[in-house]
């Protein structure tokens, strides 16, 4: 992959610029038996200083993309003249790199095409460089802005190379419209290719990176994307690329340990790993695969990145932990402030006592997110796991039951025959009976979208060597009618409404179920 350095010239006279990093020069080398330092150029300047400091960008070859009005174009990339010619007028001034000859200012450096000729001709750089014009309007109004905006795609298109932004010269609307452009062909083409913005400070001759800036923004938009569709394709390449390039290694290195944290949550709701934090007889509970327990350790990576940097004072940090903030704000109902310095056994014990009250948090999270089918799936497979009924018998398959199964049924058969009782309360409440039956419809849709509406081979009987099927008409027929456009009740809208209008009785479950559950673990000593 290689590297495209977009920048736009200017019309003015541009003096040669020292411009150091580090205390060293950042373009200097010999040209024709004279030392060469400094250049007048940003993106000499930004060729040079990658070329130094991040050469693996470079080393497939690079590629200019310069903007030029007519003007820009006759002065500092003419084809013609390889110094900058400009007619000289009265009020004119000098400039010190310039020298006045039969009327023309002319400069006494080589003009921006005549020095990358001059650099590909000799082979300056062990990377090959080649370089495209692209002429544009010093104005643009409504009728022809999309013009500019096309131009910089098209080029763009031609290769998806990675790309460094020079906003130094040009008119002052065309760094906006690059970006726009830019950013608008990352999202077509799927990638994140910026890999640095710069602009080089001509009354301090300092080259200025706009990087962390940029890459911030980004990670915080994929932050938002992600948290509420749980995909961000390059998530992981970006963080890297914010890792290995932002110039601050110590906020760098917390930005990339919040970051894998934040995957682990996302990937634990994707997959909806929910599950009981007991501590049942010799079985040991892998507790830390689960959501509520991920979403701990994302916050507690969070305390820790603010604690780390309490005493550094700086706008970028500032800014940096207002994006982090987001993120915490995003599970702010997970109340632990007061809780950081628990063991691994605390958490256990705080996520198992609260465990149906986070219930009802992590369905709103799936429901604010358009996560229908999870949300539905929790409610139906959790909060909901039988149906009113006589009171609940559990056994074991094993022919002997040891203290572990004992245990384990006792919790389950104490919890079911609880919530039987707590049906049966219910059973006369209009409005309940109606969320329990358009939450059993819900949950029959989610299931056949789940197995792709292919439910129709229904399992007969089975033993060690043979397993009978028989297909199920009435499967099939059902799956007729609700493949049906007209007849298709799985609207996300509806789910959302169904979700919010029963919401009352939902929050009431929870913490219903919630009283029973702790009851019983203490109960159990579970």
């Amino acid at each position: 992959m290689g590297l495209k350095i977009i920048g736009a010239l200017g019309t003015a006279q541009y003096n040669v610029l020292q411009v150091k990093y580090k205390d060293e020069l950042i373009v200097k080398y010999n040209k024709k038996g004279e030392d060469i330092m400094g250049s007048p150029y940003s993106l000499i300047t930004i060729l040079h200083y990658i070329n130094k400091y991040n050469n693996k960008l470079v080393k497939d070859g690079v590629e200019f993309i310069i903007l030029n009005t007519e003007q820009s174009k006759n002065y500092h990339f003419n084809n013609e003249v390889d110094n900058v010619k400009i007619k000289y007028e009265n009020n004119n001034r000098i400039g010190n790199d310039y020298n006045l000859n039969n009327g023309y200012l002319v400069s006494n450096y080589l003009n921006l095409r005549a020095e990358l000729d001059y650099y590909i001709d000799n082979k300056i750089f062990d990377f090959p460089i080649k370089y495209n014009n692209i002429d544009v309007k010093n104005n643009y109004n409504d009728d022809d802005k999309w013009k500019f905006f096309n131009n910089i795609y098209n080029e763009l298109y031609k290769s998806d190379d990675n790309i460094i932004i020079d906003i130094t010269n040009g008119n002052r609307t065309f760094p906006t419209m690059m970006m726009f452009d830019i950013n608008f062909y990352e999202s077509i083409v799927g990638d994140d290719l910026v890999k640095g913005v710069f602009y080089v400070n001509t009354n301090t001759s300092e080259l200025i990176s706009l990087s962390n800036m940029y890459y911030i923004t980004k990670w915080t938009n994929a932050i938002n994307t992600y948290l509420k569709s749980g995909s961000y394709k390059n998530y992981r390449d970006l963080v890297k690329t914010l890792v290995d390039n932002y110039s601050d290694k110590e906020i760098a290195l917390g930005i990339k340990k919040v970051s894998k944290c934040l995957e682990a949550v996302i990937d634990a709701f994707k997959l909806m790993k929910i599950g009981f934090y007991m501590k049942f007889p010799k079985k040991k509970v892998k507790y830390e695969h689960f959501v509520t327990y991920k979403i701990v350790m994302l916050l507690r990576e969070i305390k820790d990145f603010k604690e780390t940097t309490r005493n550094r004072k700086s706008d970028e940090l500032l800014i940096l932990l207002k994006a982090i903030e987001g993120i915490k704000d995003q599970f702010d109902w997970l109340d632990i402030e007061d809780k950081y310095h628990y063991s691994k056994n605390e958490w256990c014990c705080y996520l198992n006592h609260n465990f149906y009250k986070h219930m009802y948090y992590l369905l709103n999270y799936f429901k604010n997110h358009e996560m229908y089918q999870q949300a539905i799936t929790l409610i139906k497979e959790v909060l909901y796991p039988i149906k009113q009924g006589n009171p609940i018998s559990i056994a074991s398959r094993n022919k002997t039951i040891d203290n572990k199964e004992r245990i384990i049924i006792s919790y389950y058969q104490q919890f079911y025959n609880k919530i039987n009782q707590y049906l049966k309360t219910k059973e006369n409440n209009v409005d309940f009976v109606s969320f329990i039956k358009q939450l059993d419809m819900y949950h029959e849709m989610r299931n056949r979208i789940n197995h792709a509406f292919q439910i129709n081979i229904g399992r007969l009987q089975s033993d060690e060597n043979i397993r009978q099927y028989e297909f199920v008409v009435d499967y099939y027929d059902k799956l007729l009618s609700i493949i049906k456009k007209e007849e298709n009740k799985f609207k996300n809208n509806d789910i959302e409404e169904f979700l919010d209008n029963h919401d009352h009785f939902i929050k009431d479950i929870t913490d219903i179920f919630n009283s029973y559950h702790c009851e019983i673990v203490e109960s159990l000593g579970i």
